[in-house]
């Protein structure tokens, strides 16, 4: 009898360690560890100094995006991104909208910061609004598309979750980045 509990004790120690590190799988793959900065910044005429609105402002990464939002109305917006993804500190951000060149700008980071993004005119009407709309949908729809709870996200930890799992844990977004959309079918 005392070998038969010894032997479920064993079972249950073994079962419930493998399901807590199936919970806590850390994907290292082309990833580095990090903390999550926000990045919060205003986007200006830089000959007017008015606010742009509407503008895309997306994060680059190896010249990739990686997150993406548009300005507020008074020209402000707000994103985040891992510590873990910046090369030697440096942030590039590129800003799309229409009326001014579209420009990357560079930005030393440590932490949550604010920046200044100072766009100016594009007085020969390169960028068009189909070239903002088609970028819109590059950038924003494409990678933010909920498509049933079953996409995945990554934290600046490491860890991996669908987004349902998200949203039931209650857990906020602060750090959480698309990892795999390529999964539309959970079976």
């Amino acid at each position: 009898m005392r070998l038969f509990f010894k032997s479920a004790l064993l079972v249950a120690i073994l079962v419930s360690t493998s399901f807590t590190a199936q919970a806590q799988h850390v994907d290292t793959t082309d990833f580095t560890p990090g903390y999550p900065i926000v990045l919060r910044g205003i986007v200006i005429d830089k000959v007017t100094h008015d606010s742009v609105p509407l503008a895309i402002v997306e994060l680059l990464i190896n010249s990739k995006g990686i997150h993406a939002t548009r300005s507020d109305f008074d020209g402000g917006f707000v994103l985040s991104l891992c510590s873990g993804r910046l090369t030697k500190g440096l942030l590039r951000i590129q800003v799309t909208v229409k009326g001014y060149q579209q420009d990357i700008f560079e930005f030393k980071v440590e932490g949550d910061t604010s920046v200044r993004i100072e766009l100016t005119p594009d007085l020969e009407g390169k960028i068009t609004e189909q070239e903002v709309w088609m970028k819109f949908d590059d950038v924003i729809e494409a990678k933010y598309d909920i498509w049933g709870g079953y996409e995945k996200f990554r934290h600046c930890d490491g860890r991996i979750k669908t987004y349902d799992e998200i949203i039931e844990s209650g857990e906020k977004w602060l750090g959480w980045e698309p990892y795999d959309f390529d999964i539309f079918d959970p079976e």
